[in-house]
């Protein structure tokens, strides 16, 4: 009797011990088979989400810039663009350093081939400085091109039809296209170019240039 008793004991403990392994695994199946179920949810997830765009650095101006002014490696920074906005030929900073502005840039603003004109193009002037100035008249500053030999002339405000001669034999460099003049928000009047003037004419044609109107009469 007492064998037997405990021939039972053992069955009936044995036999919870493998109804709570069974139970525990079932547990543990159920477990297993959700996380499975979430790591594929996810995975879809992540497939059907779109890449991020590829980008490129592109250089642009540290700060704002006057036109005419010489590059230097301090006056560039890069950004990230997005790929399909950056343009064919944006150009690394080697071609942007030494060469001069053909117009005004703001800070930030992305530079590109048509921004720049000649490597340290002051030196292909010695004796001049090069500076940026805006002409009254748009379609007269069609008409000149580069190497073109002129006087520059500011008008009178007041339209009493004087005016004065502030640079003699100035040397036109560039006339930007209205496509390389960079956008500040302004629609100014006139037409920009880039003329080599003797040194001691620079100030005072650039100071014109900013309150006044100035013209240009060809020379031999």
């Amino acid at each position: 009797m007492w064998s037997g008793g405990v021939a039972s004991v053992l069955d009936v403990r044995v036999h919870h011990l493998l109804r709570e392994l069974r139970r525990r695994l079932l547990l543990h199946r159920r477990l297993l088979a959700a996380l499975a179920a979430a790591a594929a949810v996810a995975l879809g997830l992540q497939a059907a989400r779109p890449a991020a765009p590829a980008t490129v650095a592109v250089w642009v101006a540290a700060d704002d810039l006057a036109g005419g002014a010489v590059l230097h490696r301090a006056d560039l920074r890069t950004v990230a663009l997005p790929a399909g906005d950056v343009p064919a030929h944006a150009p690394p900073a080697r071609t942007l350093i030494g060469r001069a502005l053909v117009a005004p840039v703001r800070a930030g603003q992305q530079l590109s081939d048509l921004s720049v004109v000649g490597r340290a193009v002051g030196a292909r002037y010695p004796g001049r400085d090069v500076v940026p100035v805006r002409l009254g008249d748009a379609g007269a500053a069609a008409l000149l091109h580069a190497g073109d030999r002129v006087d520059v002339v500011a008008g009178d405000p007041r339209g009493d039809g004087s005016g004065r001669l502030l640079s003699r034999g100035a040397q036109v460099v560039t006339v930007p296209s209205v496509s390389q003049t960079p956008a500040t928000g302004e629609e100014p009047t006139g037409r920009l170019v880039l003329l080599a003037v003797a040194e001691d004419d620079a100030v005072a044609v650039t100071a014109a240039g900013l309150g006044g109107y100035l013209g240009v009469v060809w020379t031999d």
